[in-house]
């Protein structure tokens, strides 16, 4: 072969946009080698290898790993090269819609703590709400329990991952006028895809509504300043507090920082409205 029908290694890098580097290694490791090697050391290669070189690259930028490429490469004929090609495609179509599905989940869990970061700490309001839907374990009937609360909401959603979602407790009506709690039941708020899988349905009316921030240990101060505010206020709580954790360890390593909205439905005293349907 003539000289000038070859490529230098600077030649072929600069042509595929890599480091002379990158072909160095390729070559040290068997997966594409230079035609010719000078008596001055140097590397030559084929223009014909340049489209070898191509398709390497682009398995490569498609997530192919370089043991699966060398063994494609030096065993493939055309068939096998199609099959090949059918099963990336296909790998990195899944890959695709895996992607997109952490995409919405970013962008949800960024567009929380942005509202989360604007809310007015441990104000009480009493304000109209929409409807939002839950997916709620059963009550935790013994210690030890909480394995169960995350595998029966994990089977409900068909998911490996709880914290992909909002999450938050469930305190019962009767427990918050005792002034007990950690009793409740753990939920799931149901972003629009997950609404088909609800069990539990807060309808829009008025809530008494706080956000509260600090430990977890402080949210029973939070339930206090609730009651304590309906009874000034002249209202009666009608439901089941849902606290959910709006900024938590997923967030941030300082539990100073943890936000957690409570929400819990009330009415004048004279008028009678409806809690959570279920």
């Amino acid at each position: 072969m003539k000289k000038e029908e070859l490529l230098t290694i600077g030649q072929l890098a600069e042509l595929h946009y890599i480091n002379k580097k990158t072909l160095m290694f390729y070559d040290k490791i068997g997966l594409f080698s230079p035609s010719v090697i000078g008596e001055n050391g140097y590397r030559y290669y084929s223009y014909r290898q340049s489209l070898l070189l191509e398709k390497i690259l682009f398995l490569r930028n498609c997530g192919v790993s370089i043991q699966d490429i060398k063994e494609q490469i030096l065993s493939a004929d055309a068939e096998g090269a199609l099959e090949f090609l059918e099963a990336q495609r296909k790998k990195n179509q899944r890959q695709i819609r895996e992607l997109k599905a952490y995409g919405r989940i970013l962008k949800r869990k960024e567009e929380e703590l942005r509202s989360a970061l604007q809310v007015s700490e441990n104000r009480i309001e009493w304000k109209e709400l929409p409807e939002k839907r839950y997916i709620v374990s059963e009550p935790q009937t013994e210690e030890g329990d909480l394995y169960r609360y995350f595998s029966d909401l994990l089977s409900s959603i068909g998911e490996q991952h709880l914290y992909y979602y909002s999450m938050g407790e469930v305190i019962n009506y009767e427990d918050l006028i005792r002034g007990e709690y950690g009793k409740g039941r753990m939920f799931l708020v149901c972003p629009p895809e997950l609404a088909h899988a609800a069990n539990v349905v807060r309808p829009a009316g008025r809530y008494l509504v706080c956000y509260w921030k600090g430990k977890w240990n402080t949210r029973p101060e939070a339930c206090g300043a609730l009651l304590k505010y309906a009874q000034e206020h002249g209202l009666r709580i009608t439901g089941d507090v849902f606290a959910e954790d709006l900024i938590n360890s997923f967030n941030t390593t300082c539990e100073d920082e943890y936000v957690t909205g409570f929400t819990v439905p009330a009415a004048e005293t004279d008028v009678k409205t409806p809690g959570l349907s279920q």
